[in-house]
């Protein structure tokens, strides 16, 4: 009798650790295909350097001396957030860093503050420290929310940057509230959280202060930065953010770099564009690296503005390619 309850416990211990091991197992591949991210990235954390919070960013080093790419995410997400850029940086052997800076858009500490920039910088100096790069070649990319501050770094932090590409950026939350709230969508309300708005009513001043339209250009470092915006001729109807705020930063930055009124965009063609989603001057077959048609450029030493047929998004391939491309002339022959 004890020996047969002594099998039947074995049994029971038995196939108890094999559904245990069963689930882990489960939950492991459960995880893995939740988390795209590359075996490669790593998830470091980075103290910020005013206030001592920990900032969580994915981080990859490169094999021997290369540029950095700082990725920075959209409006309503976080670091976690799936980025394609990370895949063609370890495709290059290129350092790569997503920080978190403050997260989500949904609190005052976040939305374009002085801590999300000197969030940004942190991360920076933390992938230069404990990378290998190539100091010349740090270049940032966002899209959305991450273009809002990358374009918002641009005009505020002193740091030294070889390229800013801002895709369907938000460059003025004046506007940007007024937008959506006429559309009703919950980025008004982030926007009168994120300036500390007081009953419904907002804070002009402070959303000027967080919108990189409104910022004073920081003359010679944006002449030696090269400034890359593009939008998506759809954005504001198929999308959140109208290309008024592309067009607009645009043209700020020709006239605050003294590049002349003639290469400004026209308020007659900003009217078509924003309003037609079309161009009646046709561009002929202009693509951007074979996927999508120019709607219409504009191009003057350092800075571009590219009006493409899409809508509120990203082309990674591009974005990526367009620095890659520009890194390889400037080192062909060494």
């Amino acid at each position: 009798m004890k020996r047969h309850v002594k099998i039947v416990v074995l049994a029971v211990i038995f196939i108890v650790c094999l559904s245990a091991y069963f689930y882990i197992t489960k939950q492991k591949n459960l995880a893995a295909s939740e988390n795209p991210w590359p075996e490669e990235a790593e998830v470091v954390q980075i103290p910020s350097s005013v206030d001592l919070n920990d900032q969580q960013a994915y981080f990859v080093s490169s094999d021997s001396t290369s540029p950095l790419i700082i990725s920075l995410h959209q409006w309503s997400a976080t670091f976690e957030k799936y980025d394609e850029l990370v895949d063609y940086a370890i495709e290059n052997d290129w350092n790569y860093i997503r920080p978190n800076f403050r997260g989500p858009n949904k609190q005052v500490e976040a939305g374009g503050s002085d801590l999300v920039i000197s969030d940004i910088d942190d991360a920076i100096q933390y992938a230069v420290q404990n990378g290998k790069v190539d100091e010349d070649n740090i270049h940032i990319i966002g899209t959305s929310g991450g273009g809002h501050a990358a374009l918002q770094h641009l005009m505020t932090s002193e740091m030294e940057i070889a390229t800013y590409s801002a895709w369907v950026p938000i460059t003025d939350l004046v506007a940007w509230y007024g937008q959506s709230k006429v559309r009703g969508n919950f980025y008004s309300d982030d926007i009168l959280t994120i300036t500390e708005s007081r009953n419904g009513i907002l804070d002009i001043n402070e959303a000027r202060r967080r919108s990189p339209l409104y910022q004073q250009t920081p003359v010679d470092k944006a002449k030696d930065a090269t400034i890359q915006i593009y939008a998506g001729i759809n954005d504001g109807y198929d999308g959140t953010v109208p290309i008024s705020h592309s067009i607009n930063f645009y043209n700020k930055l020709v006239r605050d770099l003294d590049y002349g009124e003639d290469h400004v965009v026209p308020p007659e063609i900003s009217s078509e564009l924003i309003y037609t989603q079309n161009m009646t001057e046709q561009l002929g077959t202009q693509l951007l690296y074979g996927k999508r048609d120019i709607i219409y450029s504009k191009r003057i030493n350092n800075l571009s503005l590219v009006i493409f047929d899409g809508s509120h998004e990203i082309l990674s391939n591009e974005a990526f390619q367009s620095i890659l491309d520009r890194y390889e002339l400037a080192n062909d022959g060494r």
